[in-house]
C-alpha cells in the first residue's frame, strides 16, 4: 500500500533543551514518530503509518537538530538510517567535534561505519594529545580527511598531524588556537585555502604567513589578521589578498607605541586599503582609534560592506561608516557606544536600514534617547537587537523583531510582555534583565 504523505501529522515532540543532546532521549523520540497519522482527506478516517512508510524527507528533519556524535550512533540502527545519514546534505550541515574523552569512541565508530562529514572541530584546548591519541586522530582522518573542507583547531601543533590528510581544505579556523611545541606550521598543502582565520599571537602568525607567502596560487576570501609594530609579511599577504578579500577581521594590541609604527608604513597601507574591492564583512572591533580611521577612511564605497564591527564611535567613525556604506549595510556592532547628539542623528539614519544592531558597554544610555536613535516611529526591518548596559522600554516598533539579547540591561517589561509586544519575537538571551515595575 503507498501512502500519500501529504496528509501526514507529526504530533509536537517536545523535548527539554539540557536533554537534547542524550542519545537515549533522542532515539525514543525518532520512535515516538512511529504515531504519525494518516488521515484521509475524504473519509477523515485515521490509520497508523508504519516507521517503514515514515518518508525520508521528515527522518531527515529530525537527524538534522542532531550532533555528529548522534548521527554516528543512529546510522549503526539499520540501513537506511546509514544511507540518510550519510545523505549530502547531513554532512555538509553536521560538524564532528572531536575531544580527548570521545576520541576513541569516535574512532571506533567511524571505522564501522561509511560516515562522511566536511566540518571538523577538533577541541583540546588545554593539553596537546599524547602519542596514543595522535595514532587515533590520524585513523579518523584517513577515514573521513578526503571529505572535510572546514577544520577548527584549538592547538596549532594539531595541524602538523593533518598535513597529508586535508586534500580538500578550504577553511582553516585557528582563531582560538594556542601555541604548542610541536614542529613549525607550514600551508603549503593546502593549495584550496579559502578561509584563514590566525590566532592572536605573535609566533603562530609569523610561521602561518612566512608559508602562506610561498603560495602565490592561493586566493584568500575571508582572513583574520594582526597589524604588527613592523613592515613584514603581514603586510604582503595583505596586500596580495586585498583583491579577492571579502571577510576582514583586523587587529592590533593597545600601546602607545603602535601609532608611531602606523606612521611607519601609513602610506603603504593606505594603499593596500584602496585596493580592496569586493569586502562585504570588515571587523575593526579590537584595533586601536588611529588604524580605525585609517581603515575607514581608505576602503572605498565601492566595497558593498553589508557588515561592519567597529571599537567605539568617539570619533567621526559612525559618520563615515553612514556616508559610505548606508544602502549596503545590514549589520552593525559597536563595542563601546558613547552618546551623543550627532551620533543619535546618524542612528536614525539608518533606522529602518538595520537588520541587525549591537551595541555594547552604552553606558546607562536612557529609554527616550536610545529608542529615538535606533526606532524614531517604528523599525520595521530590524530583526536582531542587542544592548549592554542601558535602559530600554521596548514598545511596539520592532514589528520584525526576532532576536533580542540583553546584558545589564534595565527593562520595564517581562519576556511575556515582550512576546506580545514583538509578535515575530523567537529568541531573548540575557545574563540579567532587571524587570522594572512601575508604581500605580
Amino acid at each position: 500500500m503507498t501512502v500519500d504523505n501529504s496528509n501526514l501529522k507529526i504530533p509536537h515532540l517536545a523535548v527539554p533543551t539540557n536533554i537534547q543532546s542524550d542519545v537515549s532521549i533522542i532515539l525514543l523520540t525518532l520512535c515516538s514518530l512511529t504515531d504519525i497519522m494518516d488521515v484521509s482527506p475524504d473519509t477523515g478516517a485515521v490509520s497508523r503509518v508504519g516507521a517503514a512508510n515514515i518518508p525520508n524527507e521528515i527522518w531527515l528533519q529530525v537527524f538534522d537538530n542532531l550532533s555528529h556524535g548522534d548521527l554516528l550512533q543512529i546510522s549503526l540502527v539499520c540501513k537506511r538510517w546509514l544511507h540518510l545519514v550519510s545523505r549530502y546534505k547531513l554532512r555538509r550541515s553536521s560538524k564532528l567535534v572531536i575531544t580527548k574523552r570521545n576520541l576513541k569512541k569516535i574512532c571506533d565508530a567511524i571505522e564501522r561505519t561509511q560516515f562522511k562529514c566536511e566540518k571538523v572541530e577538533i577541541s583540546n584546548p588545554w593539553s596537546e594529545f599524547n602519542n596514543v591519541e595522535c595514532a587515533f586522530l590520524s585513523r579518523i582522518f584517513q577515514y573521513i580527511g578526503s571529505e572535510v573542507v572546514h577544520v577548527k583547531l584549538h592547538r596549532v601543533s594539531t595541524l602538523t598531524m593533518l598535513n597529508h590528510l586535508l586534500p580538500k581544505l578550504r577553511e582553516l579556523d585557528l582563531s582560538d588556537s594556542w601555541p604548542d611545541t610541536r614542529g613549525q606550521v607550514d600551508l603549503q598543502n593546502f593549495s584550496q585555502l579559502t578561509t584563514l582565520l590566525i590566532p592572536e599571537f605573535f609566533t603562530v602568525q609569523t610561521q602561518l604567513l612566512a608559508s602562506l607567502t610561498q603560495m602565490p596560487n592561493v586566493r584568500l576570501q575571508q582572513l583574520s589578521i594582526r597589524i604588527e609594530s613592523s613592515a613584514g609579511d603581514w603586510l604582503d599577504v595583505l596586500a596580495r589578498q586585498a583583491t579577492s578579500l571579502r571577510w576582514l577581521k583586523l587587529g592590533t594590541v593597545w600601546l602607545d607605541a603602535w601609532t608611531n609604527a602606523r606612521l611607519k608604513f601609513q602610506h603603504r597601507l593606505q594603499d593596500i586599503f584602496r585596493t580592496f574591492a569586493q569586502l562585504e564583512v570588515l571587523d575593526i572591533g579590537t584595533i586601536s582609534t588611529s588604524y580605525k580611521q585609517l581603515v575607514l577612511e581608505n576602503i572605498s564605497d565601492k566595497n558593498r560592506l553589508k557588515k561592519i564591527v567597529i571599537s567605539d564611535n568617539s570619533d567621526d567613525s559612525l559618520e563615515l561608516i553612514v556616508q559610505k556604506w548606508s544602502a549596503s549595510l545590514e549589520y552593525l556592532d559597536i563595542k563601546r557606544y558613547r552618546e551623543s547628539e550627532s551620533n543619535a542623528q546618524l542612528l536614525n539614519i539608518m533606522s529602518g536600514k538595520l537588520r541587525s544592531l549591537i551595541m555594547h558597554d552604552t553606558n546607562g544610555l536612557a529609554d527616550e534617547r536610545l529608542l529615538y536613535s535606533i526606532a524614531p516611529t517604528s523599525n520595521p526591518r530590524l530583526n536582531e537587537l542587542k544592548l549592554s548596559h542601558a535602559q530600554l522600554n521596548i514598545e511596539a516598533r520592532f514589528p520584525a523583531l526576532e532576536k533580542l539579547r540583553f546584558y545589564g540591561l534595565h527593562c520595564r517589561s517581562s519576556h511575556q510582555e515582550l512576546h506580545k509586544i514583538c509578535p515575530r519575537l523567537k529568541k531573548i538571551v540575557s545574563d540579567r534583565m532587571l524587570v522594572k515595575v512601575q508604581a500605580n
